[in-house]
């Protein structure tokens, strides 16, 4: 595997474990483990964004 996909992965994970547990074990006070998550939401926006944008000036300049 590559680095790339282990960070997708734990992010991932972390991100689908803080979600149910604290939705299923707390009821009204969600909002403060959307904090911690937000870093890790962020990465995973910043990856796909850098792999969109690879991908099209890839073909741009394959064209070229």
């Amino acid at each position: 595997m590559k680095a790339r996909d282990i960070v997708i992965a734990y992010a991932l994970f972390n991100i689908l474990f803080v979600l149910c547990t604290g939705n299923l074990l707390e009821i009204g006070e969600n909002m403060r483990f959307r904090f911690m998550t937000i870093p890790l939401f962020l990465v995973l926006c910043t990856m796909l964004y850098g792999r969109w944008l690879y991908n099209f000036w890839g073909k741009f300049y394959k064209m070229l």
